[in-house]
C-alpha cells in the first residue's frame, strides 16, 4: 500500500468499500495471527478477525494517525481475544513460537544452548502457559504485534515504564518456568 493511499485516508472520517476491502486484504493475516496466538482456535480466531475489521471501520473516524492503524486494529482484535476468554473463562495458549523474539542474558544463554530447538519450544510454549496473563499479553504484543512500548503503552493505558518492567517480569517468569521444567525433566506432552 502506498504512502499516497495513507495520504487519501487521512483527511477521510469514513472509508468506503473499496478502502475498507485494500484494508481489509492488507492486515487479515496479522489480526488474524495476533488473535490466533491468544485463542488458538481457527473458527473462532476468524468470527473474532471479521469482528475487530467491523469496529475498527465503524469506529474508523476516531483514528487519528492512519499510519497507526496495524497497530489499532491489533489492539482491538487483543481486547476481542481478552474479552472472549474471560467470558468463556477457558484459556487458549499460543501455539507457534517461531516468531517469539526474547531477548536473552547470560543464564537465558546457558538454558537454551542445553536444548535442542524443538525442545526449546516446547519449553518455551508451556512456560507462557503459566506466566501470569498480564505478561503473556504483553509478550504477545511486543513480540508477535510488532507494537512498540509507546503503542503497547497507550493500548493498555499505562506508562512505558510499566511497559518495559512487566517485560522484564515476563522474560524472568519464562527462565523460571523453562529452569523448572528442565530440572524436573518432566513430559508435557499432550
Amino acid at each position: 500500500m502506498s504512502m499516497s493511499f495513507f495520504n487519501i485516508l487521512s483527511n477521510k472520517k469514513t472509508l468506503d468499500f473499496k478502502q475498507e476491502a485494500c484494508l481489509y486484504k492488507k492486515y487479515y493475516k496479522t489480526v488474524y495471527r495476533t488473535i490466533y496466538y491468544c485463542i488458538k482456535n481457527k473458527e473462532i480466531t476468524k468470527e473474532l478477525t471479521n469482528e475487530a475489521f467491523i469496529t475498527a471501520f465503524e469506529k474508523f473516524y476516531t483514528l487519528k494517525d492512519i499510519s497507526k492503524f496495524k497497530s489499532w486494529i491489533c489492539a482491538i482484535g487483543t481486547n476481542l481475544a481478552k474479552k472472549y476468554i474471560q467470558k468463556n473463562s477457558k484459556l487458549y495458549f499460543i501455539e507457534d513460537y517461531n516468531n517469539l523474539s526474547i531477548v536473552t542474558n547470560n543464564i537465558e544463554n546457558e538454558i537454551i544452548e542445553k536444548m535442542d530447538r524443538e525442545m526449546k519450544l516446547d519449553y518455551i510454549k508451556k512456560s507462557l502457559e503459566k506466566i501470569n496473563p498480564q505478561y503473556k499479553e504483553i509478550i504477545i504484543l511486543r513480540y508477535y504485534c510488532d507494537m512498540t512500548y509507546i503503542e503497547i503503552a497507550g493500548h493498555l493505558d499505562i506508562s512505558i515504564g510499566t511497559v518495559k518492567s512487566r517485560i522484564s517480569r515476563a522474560k524472568k517468569q519464562i527462565i523460571n518456568e523453562v529452569q523448572i521444567i528442565e530440572k524436573e525433566g518432566v513430559n508435557y506432552a499432550r
